[in-house]
């Protein structure tokens, strides 16, 4: 998102730890304009489960068992006070929906944003009075995040998204455990279906 923003828009980007963490709780300010990005919490549970294991701070041989251990990456930990990931999913989406109806905020998803660019670029523009750069909207077609990895990362597919492939990875006990500890309210919230 950060880099659509540069790219797109006449904007300064705070970096990740600017203004609270980027995965943490939200340093509000009237001053700042703020782009949440929220993605569906069957990819990112599989998401995060893949960075654990790449950063070597989850050696869980499944899904289920590291659905079901405490949050492995500190930072999060320490920022959310939580138990485990799926935990933390609902905390940060609960702490930063407070701040949905202010006028300095867009909620965007990422798998709109993958599907309906051009739209979800225009809300943005809308909603945080942005001025464009150029006429129309340019696009990324590759992984914007570049950090080194001690192990290498998959290429980015948005069809995985798009046509949520993911939940197909998903053991019937996995969705059970979704199912049980995925906050209603908050998918709901975001039209995001509990299967």
């Amino acid at each position: 998102m950060t880099s659509l923003l540069d790219l797109n828009f006449g904007v300064f980007t705070l970096q990740s730890t600017e203004c609270g963490w980027k995965h943490g709780p939200c340093e509000y300010s009237e001053k700042i304009r703020y782009v949440f990005l929220v993605k569906n919490p069957y990819s990112w549970i599989r998401s995060f489960w893949e960075w654990e294991k790449i950063h070597h701070r989850s050696d869980t041989r499944t899904l289920e068992e590291f659905m079901t251990q405490d949050v492995s990456h500190p930072e999060l930990r320490r920022c959310w006070d939580l138990g485990t990931p799926i935990d933390a999913w609902n905390l940060s989406l609960q702490s930063w929906l407070e701040l949905r109806s202010r006028s300095n905020v867009v909620f965007v998803r990422y798998e709109d944003l993958l599907a309906e660019f051009d739209s979800q670029m225009h809300e943005i523009q809308s909603r945080l009075s942005l001025t464009a750069k150029l006429p129309s909207f340019r696009n990324l077609e590759s992984r914007a995040d570049t950090w080194k990895t001690p192990k290498p990362r998959k290429s980015l597919s948005t069809e995985y998204y798009r046509k949520e492939r993911f939940i197909d990875e998903f053991t019937e006990a996995e969705l059970v455990i979704m199912r049980d500890k995925l906050d209603p309210a908050i998918t709901h919230e975001f039209g995001y279906k509990i299967y």
